[in-house]
């Protein structure tokens, strides 16, 4: 992969904490998080449910008022943005594929009515040009005959149809990133690899930058160039997708990829609710646990070009 220059840092995110209060119990589902995102590059963020990935996604946008730190989009920090300012960002520069277009697409109005809406609002075209540019946005995701099918209603589209107009709906503003949620979720294998085909075509010829997240190793490794294991809240390895697949270091990682593979004895073993001792959130899980991981929280060790893990067991430099 070639080097990256801080000029083609398109976004970054600086110590992002989102927490809740529920029943007086603070619940940390993003605990100081950072990572980059450059121009063109796809980037992974996978995890088991409850990792946190979709609250980064959400805290990205804003869409929940609790996340705290810095998130900086072409040098300013949307964290500190003004609702208007915002709102010129959201579904034009940044758009969203969220995780079940079902659900993400109003069942009582027509597709063209919510794409046309979106173009509208940002480039303030008249509702014909408006419309003919849906058509267009439509046929560039492969939704067939779109001229006639834009003025059906969501329940008349198969899933996969669904998620490629949600795509549509995401590139019809000539949006610089895409964060798309488990696009592939609740689909056939056949329609997921046709989705993912689309979304790696979208990157390569309009250069968009794409935030995908995931549960499955398998669509990682398909698409992406860098990748975030992430574990309750925390980053737990970064590295580039070619050397976590072939040098995984962090115990969860590795437990991670061996369930990914059917490796069932690897997989590691839960044994309930344990309370949590430890600075390290995935310390009653660990199997390779040290005396450090009781007393202070793990540091960031680089092992390697773009490799980072979160791990005492490799603080004395050996990996």
């Amino acid at each position: 992969m070639k080097d990256r220059r801080k000029e083609d840092v398109l976004l970054e995110v600086e110590g992002l904490r989102t927490y809740f209060e529920k029943n007086g119990v603070t619940v940390k589902a993003v605990d100081g998080i950072s990572f980059t995102i450059h121009r063109g590059e796809i980037i992974g963020i996978v995890g088991e449910s409850g990792s946190g990935k979709s609250v980064t996604c959400l805290s990205i946008l804003r869409l929940i008022q609790q996340a705290k730190g810095r998130i900086i989009f072409r040098g300013k920090d949307i964290l500190s943005m003004k609702e208007k300012e915002l709102e010129k960002i959201r579904g034009a520069s940044i758009s969203m594929v969220f995780q079940d277009a079902s659900f993400a697409l109003n069942p009582y109005r027509k597709i063209s009515s919510q794409i046309i809406e979106t173009i509208r609002m940002h480039q303030g075209l008249t509702k014909a040009e408006a419309r003919q540019k849906a058509i267009e946005a439509l046929a560039l995701v492969g939704l067939p005959d779109p001229q006639n099918r834009m003025d059906d209603y969501p329940d008349q589209f198969s899933g996969g149809m669904k998620t490629r107009i949600m795509l549509a709906i995401a590139l019809c503003c000539g949006a610089e990133l895409i964060i798309a949620d488990e696009p592939t979720s609740s689909l056939d294998v056949t329609v997921q690899a046709t989705i993912l085909d689309l979304i790696k075509s979208i990157n390569e010829k309009n250069g968009t930058s794409i935030l995908l997240i995931s549960h499955d190793l398998n669509v990682i490794a398909e698409l992406c160039n860098r990748v975030h294991v992430m574990y309750k809240g925390h980053i737990m390895e970064s590295a580039t997708v070619s050397e976590l697949f072939d040098r995984p270091l962090h115990p969860y990682t590795r437990s991670l990829l061996s369930a990914s593979r059917g490796d069932n004895e690897q997989v590691l073993y839960i044994s309930g609710e344990e309370e949590n001792e430890s600075p390290c959130p995935f310390y009653p899980r660990c199997q390779e646990r040290q005396l450090n991981c009781l007393t202070s929280p793990p540091p960031t060790i680089s092992c390697g070009e773009q490799h980072l893990v979160s791990c005492w067991k490799y603080s004395d430099g050996r990996s």
